[in-house]
């Protein structure tokens, strides 16, 4: 549960098992917030991986992408999220073109094939 947010409204942020478990390592003390040796850590993280100009914030980006990428409806992921508009969700999720490829090629299954379309055609004329 966050009690503070940036919009000040109270909202519960659903974790998968793997999330969970790390804060169920931390023990009762953990509250929810980066701060601290939590933050010294992730800065360390930065620094050992070599990464420039990168923010924490940058992983609301990567988490959105991510989740969009994986199927759920941009409605569940502006709730994921904590966002008010659909706009704001399209603002952070970004989609490699290797994924709008993905997209788009599956609508090869949404018309039949010339060759099926003209069996179809052929079993309606059968039938009559």
């Amino acid at each position: 549960m966050l009690d503070v947010t940036k919009n000040d409204r109270r909202r519960e942020v659903p974790l998968n098992g793997r999330a969970d478990a790390v804060l169920a390592r931390r023990g009762s003390h953990a509250h929810g917030r980066v701060s601290g040796s939590n933050w010294n850590a992730f800065e360390g993280a930065v620094a050992r991986a070599k990464l420039e100009d990168f923010r924490f914030h940058d992983l609301r980006h990567t988490f959105a992408s991510w989740t969009v990428q994986r199927g759920p409806t941009l409605q569940e992921v502006k709730d994921l999220l904590g966002h008010s508009t659909l706009a704001m969700v399209m603002r952070y999720a970004h989609l490699s073109p290797e994924h709008l490829r993905s997209a788009v090629a599956r609508l090869d299954t949404a018309l039949p094939t010339a060759s099926s379309a003209q069996v179809s055609a052929q079993e309606v004329v059968a039938a009559l």
